[in-house]
């Protein structure tokens, strides 16, 4: 998982309110409405909503300066079909957004994009899953059957540590190159489902509200919200004996070892130095 771009999680949800005003513009009769907003976040809601406005159109300008653009929701809606709109939060969410849930290291929107098209079947988990509570093993499932084709399209495994022993062991993949595993992912799709539910929930005048450290989330050590990356011990702490170094002269500062705070052995390249 990418925590490069990772926010904080007290952060205010005016994204979501603005379809709460295009619902009530739709309501007093107006049938052309127009958002403005420089967020993806807002794009992917109006396309979930488009369908229950009951508007003719509905545009979103998008951007600022020469960057400004002007977005047909009303058309690009019914380009993608109102299954794939109802889908598109749980997705948007999943392969990351500009909320504190995380992304998949190394891999874009295209890319998840691609990896949809290429998986269609997904699209019924993704539309239960954008406002659901409750995940059950056959949707885990799917989701892991997604991110390894994510990875590596033409890899048979339907579970994602499988998966990662084969890219590790097969592949020669480095570890950061790997998919998450099945205990990371499940907390990344908690997480999800908490955010995209606020997606789906965005025309109605009162957001649930719900404890996040029930959904993916922790307090840190200076109380604040921070997402959970894992349940089990990490590896450097676990599986000590599996780190090693290919450093083929001494060691220095780019040192696997080094940098989990370990001695070198005889598994490393250096020899143990």
């Amino acid at each position: 998982m990418d925590t490069s771009k990772i926010a904080p999680c007290n952060h205010e949800e005016a994204d979501t309110r603005l379809l709460l005003h295009a619902k009530d513009g739709s309501s007093k009769g107006f049938k052309k409405i127009s958002i403005v907003t420089v967020d993806t976040d807002v794009v992917v809601i109006a396309l979930r909503h488009f369908f229950s406005l009951g508007v003719k159109e509905l545009w979103v300008e998008f951007g600022v300066g020469i960057h400004k653009r002007y977005i047909p929701i009303h058309t690009l809606a019914k380009s993608l079909s109102k299954k794939v709109c109802m889908a598109l939060p749980f997705w948007y969410v999943l392969t990351g957004c500009d909320t504190p849930v995380s992304m998949f290291a190394g891999r874009g929107k295209k890319t998840a994009w691609n990896t949809w098209n290429s998986l269609k079947k997904a699209t019924k988990t993704f539309v239960r899953l954008s406002d659901s509570l409750v995940l059950e093993e056959e949707d885990f499932e799917m989701i892991q059957r997604f991110v390894v084709t994510l990875y590596d399209r033409t890899n048979p495994c339907t579970d994602v540590n499988e998966c990662r022993r084969m890219l590790f062991t097969k592949k020669q993949r480095p570890v950061e190159s790997l998919p998450p595993t099945q205990d990371a992912l499940r907390l990344h799709v908690h997480r999800t489902m908490n955010e995209s539910s606020k997606f789906c929930n965005a025309t109605e005048r009162t957001m649930p509200l719900r404890n996040v450290l029930d959904w993916g989330y922790k307090k840190n050590e200076r109380g604040m919200t921070v997402p959970r990356w894992m349940n089990q011990p990490e590896a450097s702490k676990a599986c000590q004996e599996l780190i090693k170094c290919g450093c083929k002269k001494m060691c220095g500062a780019r040192c696997k070892c080094k940098k989990a705070g370990l001695s070198c052995t005889e598994l490393c390249q250096c020899g143990g130095c």
